[in-house]
């Protein structure tokens, strides 16, 4: 019955850490979000301090690196083998492509890159860091997936702000400003996400993706639909976060944008690096 209590008055802060939970269980979330902002204001709540109020979310270490590698990375689905062997490096300050056809293997190896899957064989390093072991290397990570991982019945606004608390970030209304300014995010961030577009949706999801600055950048076909000026858009931003450093893997079908941002491009056959990375 006390747990049961303690559920209901939790309300949507108890419903964001489990769908965390769900996903991501080795990483130890710690959700403090004030009930003014997402739910009615809790009596039993206790008082915390101004500087408990500002502790970091995500449990963090002073970590940094300035590459990603894989080695012999295997991925089975059964019988299935969707990568075979494959040995990347993706280095700071670059873009690098990730192209091939359906069923190449391209979303894998990202979800893999993402820490969203672990290969059966093989292993992954950000710089010295072995993930598996380090699982604050997540808070690093900035992912734009076939999914906009956004929630469907709040705004842009809410699901920004609700990102910004996730990362403890310290400016939120500054970062978001920023966010809407960059990705042009104009009225309709005042609606709920279900009434996007899907040009909308993905604008918002980049938003998402970045507004904590991660280290790692993931795109998974990030002009998906992105009009003229949306995909000029995100070339200069892939090209602003390269000149700040950012290691960029960009899993695309679209050559033009590879050829207008990439440095180096990687051809998947069959889970399999086709050929050596080259030049773009």
């Amino acid at each position: 019955m006390a747990e049961d209590a303690a559920r209901a008055d939790a309300g949507p802060i108890l419903a964001v850490t489990a769908l965390l939970e769900r996903g991501t269980k080795e990483i130890e979330v710690r959700l403090h979000v004030e009930a003014r902002t997402i739910g009615p204001p809790n009596p039993r709540r206790k008082e915390r301090s101004a500087a408990a109020e500002t502790d970091v979310i995500w449990r963090r270490v002073a970590l940094d690196f300035d590459r990603v590698q894989t080695r012999d990375l295997v991925k089975l689905y059964g019988s299935t083998r969707a990568l075979a062997s494959v040995g990347i490096e993706l280095p700071a300050g670059r873009i690098t492509a990730i192209e091939g056809a359906n069923g190449s293997g391209k979303s894998t190896l990202l979800q893999i890159l993402a820490l969203q899957a672990r290969p059966t064989r093989g292993e992954v390093r950000f710089g010295a860091h072995d993930p598996v072991r380090v699982p604050e290397l997540r808070a690093t990570i900035g992912l734009l997936a076939h999914a906009a991982l956004l929630y469907p019945d709040l705004t842009a606004i809410e699901n920004l702000e609700l990102s910004a608390k996730l990362y403890a970030l310290p400016d939120v209304p500054r970062t978001i400003a920023g966010m809407r300014e960059r990705f042009e995010l104009g009225a309709f961030a005042e609606r709920q996400v279900r009434t996007y577009s899907r040009g909308q949706l993905q604008r918002v999801a980049l938003a998402r993706a970045l507004m904590h600055t991660p280290r790692l950048l993931l795109l998974d076909e990030p002009s998906t639909g992105l009009d003229v000026r949306g995909v000029e858009r995100l070339i200069t931003v892939m090209k602003e976060e390269r000149a700040r450093g950012a290691i960029i893997a960009l899993v695309t079908h679209d050559t033009s944008l590879a050829e207008a941002c990439a440095d180096a491009r990687i051809q998947l056959v069959s889970g399999r690096v086709a050929a050596p990375e080259r030049a773009a």
